[in-house]
Parts: C-alpha cells; sequence; structure tokens
C-alpha cells in the first residue's frame, strides 16, 4: 500500500514496511520496533549516505548516524538524518544486516524524496550488540590510585585506595549509562593519607559530562615494628618483645629497624599488637642524645633505589632530628615536602621503592 506525497515521496503503511524490513535484515528472532509512519513527510534537501561494512554498538536503538557517514548541504539536514532510528531491537545477541534499500525505504518514510537521496559505500552493514561499557566504582578507585601513585612519586603495590562511599549512584542515570566514559581523578594539593577528598570527572570524548566529589581511604605500606607482648614504661626492649612486617597505615609511621629499638627503654606502656614509634623510645643511658640536624638546616639528602643513588643538596629540614629519626624535609629547588632517615653524618636518605 502507498500514498504519493505533495513532495514526490513515497509513504508505505508500516505493516508492509514490516515485511520488508525482514527481508532486507535477513532471518534473526528479535522483534523490531519502526518509528511512526504515519506522520506527514516533510520536504528535505538531497542527503548523502555512505554506509558502513559493520558496527558494534552498545545501544539497543540504532540510528543512522551509526551505520553510516551522512551528508548534505544543509547541516540540519544532514544532523536530522544521522539521529533517524533506523531500528530499534531488544533480545538480539547475534549480527543483524541493514541492507541500502532498506535506509532508502526508512529515509522515504521520514520525508526523503526518493530523487534526494544517494546511498553509496558498503553494500549492507552488519551490526553486532554489545553490552554498554559503563563507568563502576571499581573503575575510579583505579583511576584515583593511579593520580595518587603519581602525585607521591610511588609505584606497584605501596598504595591502596577505597572509596569510603559509592560515586556512580550519586550521578544522574544518563551519566550511569553512557557508553566509554573515560573517568579522570584529580590529583591532591599534598601527598594525602587517611580519609581523601578528591574530584572525579566523566569525560565523554573531549566533552566534560559530569563532576564528582567523592572520599577515599588511602593507606600506604610501611615496614613497622610491632609489638608481641605487652610492656611497661621503662622496660628495655630485646628481639623476643616485637617484630618487624609490612603493613598498610593511613598516616606516616617511623620505619624502625632491630638495631634503632634493642636495648631501649620504653617511654610508656604499649599493648600488644602497637606499632612502635621513634617517640615511644628512649635511650638507655643517662647522656641526652645527640641531635644531628636542626631545623631550617640545610642538609644533603640521598635517594635510594635498588642500585640508583640520587644526590640533593638544596634541600631544608623542616624539624630537629638525630640519627634514625624520620623528619620532613623541603626541597628548596621545587618545593616539595617528603620525609627521610637521618644518618649518622648528619643528612638524610629516602627509600625509593620501585
Amino acid at each position: 500500500m502507498r500514498d504519493a506525497s505533495p513532495y514526490g515521496s513515497v509513504r508505505f503503511s508500516g505493516l508492509w514496511l514490516i515485511g520488508l524490513s525482514l527481508t532486507c535484515l535477513g532471518a534473526w528472532s528479535g522483534p523490531i520496533v519502526l518509528a511512526d509512519a504515519d506522520s506527514p513527510p516533510t520536504p528535505q534537501h538531497p542527503v548523502t549516505v555512505r554506509l558502513k561494512d559493520g558496527v558494534t554498538l552498545p545501544e539497543r536503538s540504532v540510528r543512522l548516524g551509526d551505520i553510516a557517514d551522512v551528508r548534505s548541504a544543509d547541516a540540519r539536514a544532514a544532523a536530522a538524518a544521522e539521529q533517524l532510528e533506523i531500528i530499534s531491537i531488544e533480545d538480539v545477541t547475534g549480527p543483524l544486516v541493514v541492507s541500502r534499500k532498506y535506509v532508502r525505504i526508512r529515509l522515504v518514510l521520514d520525508g526523503w524524496a526518493l530523487e534526494d537521496i544517494r546511498i553509496d559505500g558498503a553494500t549492507e552493514c552488519r551490526i553486532l550488540m554489545r553490552d554498554p561499557e559503563v563507568v563502576t566504582d571499581a573503575a575510579i578507585e583505579l583511576s584515583a590510585r593511579s593520580a595518587l601513585e603519581k602525585s607521591c612519586g610511588l609505584q606497584g603495590d605501596e598504595l591502596t585506595v577505597r572509596l569510603a562511599s559509592p560515586v556512580m549512584s550519586m550521578l544522574p542515570e544518563r551519566v550511569r549509562q553512557t557508553d566509554g566514559l573515560l573517568v579522570e581523578v584529580l590529583p591532591p594539593a599534598k601527598n594525602p593519607l587517611g580519609t581523601v577528598m578528591l574530584t572525579a570527572r566523566f569525560w565523554d570524548d573531549e566533552k566534560l559530562v559530569a563532576g564528582q566529589v567523592a572520599r577515599f581511604e588511602v593507606l600506604r605500606r610501611f615496614r613497622v615494628a610491632v609489638t608481641e607482648v605487652s610492656l611497661r614504661r621503662n622496660q628495655v626492649l630485646d628481639k623476643s618483645m616485637f617484630r618487624l612486617e609490612q603493613r598498610y597505615l593511613p598516616a606516616e609511621a617511623d620505619e624502625l629497624t632491630s638495631e634503632m629499638i634493642v636495648g631501649r627503654r620504653l617511654r610508656g606502656d604499649l599493648k600488644v599488637g602497637s606499632v612502635l614509634s621513634l617517640r615511644d623510645l628512649e635511650d638507655d643511658t643517662t647522656a641526652a642524645p645527640q641531635r644531628l640536624i636542626r631545623k631550617a638546616d640545610r642538609i644533603p639528602v640521598v635517594a635510594r633505589g635498588g642500585t640508583v643513588r640520587v644526590s640533593l643538596q638544596a634541600a631544608e629540614a623542616l624539624q630537629d632530628g638525630r640519627e634514625g629519626d624520620m623528619i620532613a624535609v623541603k626541597n628548596m629547588e621545587s618545593g616539595r615536602v617528603f620525609r627521610g632517615r637521618v644518618t649518622a653524618t648528619g643528612g638524610v636518605e629516602v627509600r625509593v621503592v620501585r
């Protein structure tokens, strides 16, 4: 069945087109829903459609712009043709085939005159459906970890980063369901540990579509001394009272060696499983400990990572320190603040994990 149009196009009834559509698509089992063919056609500028050989799409609704390159002297006409819904498919997993004939008839139904339609490129386009690739909270955690590792100068498994609460559920549904979004977590202004607020941004190609502030729990790995038994104030420590282990912590910790602990007294009581720090210890002598570095001193810094050794001369101590103490140091050139261990020569050594 067909009706003449005042613009020379042909308008087909919906039932007739469904039969033709199945012939054009080939044998497959999914239902097809076509756009309403009863609306009156409107005049359009000539349009050229270059059909693609095949596409893989995340959407169940296929538009002309998904399967073809569309050109027209009128940009609005080309945009309208690109948005034209070709088919709406449900419960289909295998490939579909859309022919040139099917595209031409679909354009006629939307108001284009037959003589204004040119179709080239592939003879038919094979369409394969896939599940949309949407951003998850796990992807946000990975992006945050990458940003923090770069900010802290760490690699490998030195950090663990976990969202304290879900993020994706807080975003609009159109953002949650958008296929192929890129998530970017902005690095913090300073090296963070513990509970940290960071901004996650979501990009669709080069377009920023959403931003969300998120709370993360950030832990860093330290090699620490942990008490094996409960200890009392003034007790002199020996090797049986503590163990050295790797532990992820939400704050900076002193990385003590056995030599730095054995023979020293406790300044206060400690429960079993406590992490020892330098402030918990005092020398087992009456002599005051020798202070090798004072706040504001200009000191040499050596960074070691495996067999690599890098020296830094322009560094400023931000606190006092004696041998073995972990103190804060500032790079005078970059202004970056980091922590290192005071050496017997009055410098600071920084351990870099590769």
